[in-house]
């Protein structure tokens, strides 16, 4: 009886971590990822995984790593990633891969 309970424990908790996480707040911002990590102490958010980001603005998909500063409205997006943005693009040369855009701003900004 234990080890079917042990067993069912483990199979629902490993259920819990593989589904995806969505969260919508007021600002109608939606975050998506497979794995989302919050550190309170230095407000930044880390969306692993699959991540997507969606704003009025600017729409992130199939991101491997988003990082919300939350203190400063800025996201850095790393590895691969599908982004659509409604207004300018500046293109940087430096090679990084990554993606930067603040909010409310009028351009995102890809090195």
């Amino acid at each position: 009886m234990k080890k079917l309970l042990l067993v069912a424990t483990l199979a629902f908790c490993a259920g819990m971590y593989a589904q995806e996480t969505v969260v919508k707040n007021d600002k109608d911002t939606e975050f998506k990822s497979e794995v989302i990590s919050i550190y309170k102490d230095t407000k930044m958010m880390e969306l692993l995984d699959n991540a997507s980001f969606k704003t009025e603005n600017i729409k992130i998909e199939n991101a491997d790593k988003i990082v919300f500063n939350m203190a400063a409205n800025e996201i850095v997006v790393t590895g691969k990633y599908k982004y659509s943005f409604d207004g300018a693009v500046t293109v940087g040369t430096s090679g990084k891969g990554e993606l930067r855009y603040k909010l409310g701003e009028s351009t995102v900004y890809v090195n």
